[in-house]
């Protein structure tokens, strides 16, 4: 799904704003979809089958204790209506209007050379939300994790390769402050069938979209670029090492690692 391009349209969202909503999960992590269910629903639901729930926006009007799928059975049983002529047409033409031309982004080439049921983790930060405007939809099955540490980055190379070690063969996709922030976890992944795809993007890129962007000492007191050499590092902890400034090379990198097996690590140089 491409929804958080497509929410940024205003006059659509006005014209299309839901009287009840039905949550499933955590609170999403795209601004757009944020304040698309900030609305003023009459009826904001959450479906949580464990003694916990997030409500940052503060408003929900029903917390239901229950399955996911038993709750969808309970509706279906009970014939709801559906949506309002033209809704769901004006949902499917908004997602189709969006596409990247025939420029493939870094996630659409990891997306498209991932095998079947691949696991992947997803560092914070811009990869997650790159991953969500981005990754689009097709048939494959694919199972995402994340992990939000205390400062949002910490313990991210860990989190992969700790579920390298219960379900084989992981991808992470992190940012380079993410990948620094846990260098030592590296020392984990020998003997381990994961691919590291750090994206060098030259610091914290997502605070470019926040207002601080705008302040003079942004680059060194917000997006603080590093020097570190991620091939050095790979080779201290006896991982392999890539380097990929271009699609076909990110392309050819991946299609290595995942012919040679074994930790990898992906150095993808953005501008």
């Amino acid at each position: 799904m491409r929804y958080n391009r497509w929410l940024a349209d205003q006059e659509f969202v006005e014209k299309y704003q839901p009287e009840w909503i039905l949550r499933f999960g955590a609170f999403p992590v795209t601004r757009h979809l944020q304040n698309y269910l900030s609305s003023n629903a009459i009826i904001h639901a959450l479906v949580e089958p464990w003694p916990c729930w997030t409500d940052p926006v503060h408003r929900l009007t029903h917390l239901l204790r229950a399955g996911p799928l038993a709750v969808c059975r309970a509706l279906l049983a009970e014939a709801p209506e559906p949506t309002p002529s033209g809704w769901h047409a004006a949902f499917v033409e908004k997602e189709a209007s969006v596409h990247f031309g025939n420029v493939a982004t870094h996630v659409s080439i990891l997306i498209e050379a991932l095998p079947e049921n691949t696991p992947v983790f997803v560092g914070n930060s811009l990869a997650i939300r790159q991953l969500d405007s981005e990754s689009g939809s097709g048939d494959k099955r694919l199972h995402f994790y994340g992990n939000r540490g205390a400062s949002g980055i910490d313990g991210n190379i860990s989190t992969a390769i700790g579920i390298a070690a219960s379900r084989g063969r992981v991808v992470a996709l992190l940012g380079d402050l993410t990948c620094q922030h846990d260098l030592g976890g590296l020392a984990l992944a020998q003997g381990r069938d994961v691919i590291i795809v750090a994206v060098n993007n030259g610091g914290g890129g997502i605070f470019d979209l926040l207002p601080q962007a705008a302040l003079p000492e942004f680059e060194q007191g917000w997006r603080t670029p590093q020097q570190i050499s991620f091939e050095h590092a790979a080779r201290t902890f006896g991982l392999a090492y890539a380097h990929a400034a271009s699609n076909g090379s990110f392309r050819e990198a991946l299609h290595q690692a995942f012919l040679a097996g074994g930790p990898h690590l992906i150095e993808l140089v953005v501008s």
